[in-house]
């Protein structure tokens, strides 16, 4: 693997590690089948990308796009509480209407060349080590203790006098605003952005948390969303690894193979070291 490619697998590692963080908010902590991912991923491409074309510094185009890909997590709270959608069904409804909220955001047009500038790597670097410290320390608190009880025991939560729709959205919140920012990142370093990018990414993401729940299997809150972090930059080194080896038989248009078949390899390899029940 060439050093350009290498620094591309960092690059994509680190901004599909912001979404294995939300996957793992919503699909582990808060046992929540969130399948948001698709659309919060690209709305935060869409906003990022509009704010940089209309003169917006980086930094800020990637805070607001936080707080896009936020508001679309609100949207999924919203039809499984307020509507009592199921959970799963909310999540593809939202992704769904997602990419035609996208689209208007891109004024119609489904796709953009955004304009040059200084390497947005240390920002990229800076926001990581931010979500990975902030949301460290808060799962540490009982705050996030009362987050953890809900995904855990929805009854018992309710009994502690926990608002269960109050944790569901702020984890639904917090889960897709990290999926944005990755999605703004992308967007950013690829010099790009395409509405459609954003299919496939809650696939990446779940890839990336199974693989590193599987290289670091510690329970801790703290080092379950460093694991998020490793899993991604391994997985997305394992891809670049496959594509441009001199095995004869693989085609970069064999990538969604090549994942699939990564993942039930470390899930294979998690049941493994389970014990058997007898």
């Amino acid at each position: 693997m060439m050093g350009s490619e290498l620094t591309l697998s960092l690059q994509l590692g680190l901004i599909y590690g912001l979404v294995a963080v939300g996957v793992f908010l919503t699909f582990r902590l808060l046992n929540f089948a969130d399948m948001t991912c698709d659309g919060s991923f690209m709305a935060g491409g869409c906003v990022a990308s509009m704010l940089l074309r209309n003169g917006f510094c980086p930094a800020t185009a990637v805070l607001v796009a936080t707080l896009g890909g936020a508001l679309v997590g609100c949207g999924t709270a919203f039809l499984h509480l307020r509507l009592r959608v199921a959970d799963i069904l909310a999540g593809i409804l939202v992704a769904f209407m997602a990419y035609s909220v996208n689209l208007r955001i891109m004024g119609g047009v489904p796709n953009l060349v955004l304009p040059t500038g200084p390497s947005r790597d240390i920002l990229l670097v800076c926001c990581s080590f931010a979500v990975l410290l902030t949301l460290g320390y808060l799962l540490g608190t009982d705050l996030g203790l009362a987050f953890r009880c809900v995904g855990q025991n929805r009854e018992l939560a309710q009994n502690q006098r926990i608002s269960v729709g109050a944790a569901l959205t702020f984890g639904l919140a917090v889960g897709n605003g990290c999926a944005g920012m990755g999605g703004a990142f992308f967007c950013l370093t690829q010099g790009f952005c395409d509405v459609g990018s954003g299919a496939g990414t809650l696939i990446v993401g779940l890839a990336s948390l199974v693989i590193g729940e599987a290289l670091l299997p510690l329970r801790s809150p703290q080092f379950r969303l460093l694991a998020c972090f490793l899993g991604s930059i391994a997985y997305r080194l394992a891809i670049g690894f496959a594509l441009h080896s001199d095995i004869p038989f693989l085609r970069p248009s064999d990538f969604n193979l090549i994942t699939g078949a990564l993942i039930v390899l470390f899930l294979a390899f998690r049941r493994g070291k389970r014990p058997c029940c007898a």
